[in-house]
């Protein structure tokens, strides 16, 4: 099978699994270029080559880690199908993740758009704040899926996640129609909210995703607890996590000014 013929067998695969097209495009694109760089293909490919070409001059870590996640799924599916009889991959170290530290919108930034943004932008801000939604999150959600309780959120590869329902959640919900709340693409979402709040409201650097990271930072810092954060998030590795409690090292210097004076 040619390696064309692989990757759209591999797009199909993706497809099947709930993949958004974001996540289906980005990969086409990556494998494709793959094949096009490796001297006998992407089927061909050697672990050499593969690390070669991951470790050149010019990429980000979080590029390479993309990179081999892109790589490494490919090349499994394909062993795993009978298409390939052996995974380079495996003889190639996965590229360790940086240091990502959340970068939380502060109470006052929060504050400002809850109280003066347009909609929609401003019922998107909420859910990613109050209910520490990702913009794939925040485009999935249907209204019956947020009650007074809990709000029910579909993540990455559709993954299912139920958080409580904030007060302002709920106040900001309750009214609207049944149905989609956001319907539109998740890159758009991202991508339109960003540019409001920049050239409208004149905040550059502020995004959903940060709203997202307010909530982690205050669940963290209110609960003091990290594996509850981490499943308030929906992460799947705790390290990710961890960055979390960075945001609350106020609180560790108030911890230690406690410490009694026994000398």
């Amino acid at each position: 099978m040619a390696a064309t013929d692989l990757i759209d067998s591999y797009s199909a695969h993706l497809r099947q699994a709930s993949a958004s097209q974001r996540t289906i495009g980005d990969r086409r694109r990556i494998l494709t270029v793959l094949d096009r760089d490796m001297p006998y293909g992407l089927d061909g490919a050697s672990a050499d080559e593969l690390l070669a070409w991951l470790w050149r001059d010019g990429l980000s870590l979080g590029t390479r880690e993309t990179y081999y996640g892109a790589m490494n799924s490919f090349f499994t599916w394909a062993c795993r199908k009978g298409m390939l009889d052996w995974n380079p991959c495996d003889e190639i170290d996965r590229p360790k993740p940086g240091n990502r530290l959340p970068r939380p919108l502060t109470d006052a930034e929060l504050a400002h758009i809850l109280g003066n943004a347009a909609e929609p932008y401003r019922l998107w801000m909420t859910i990613a704040a109050y209910a520490g939604a990702r913009c794939v999150e925040i485009s999935r959600l249907h209204r019956d899926e947020v009650t007074a309780e809990t709000t029910t959120l579909h993540g990455k590869g559709n993954k299912r996640r139920v958080v409580g329902t904030h007060p302002v959640l709920w106040e900001a919900v309750e009214q609207l129609p049944p149905g989609q709340i956001a319907a539109h693409d998740p890159r758009y979402i991202s991508i339109r909210s960003a540019v409001y709040f920049r050239r409208t409201m004149n905040m550059p650097g502020v995004s959903l995703h940060r709203g997202r990271h307010w909530f982690g930072g205050q669940i963290q810092m209110l609960y003091k607890d990290l594996r509850v954060t981490q499943e308030a998030l929906g992460h799947a590795d705790p390290r990710t996590t961890a960055g979390y409690a960075i945001v609350t090292a106020d609180r560790i210097r108030e911890a230690v000014s406690l410490l009694p004076r026994l000398a």
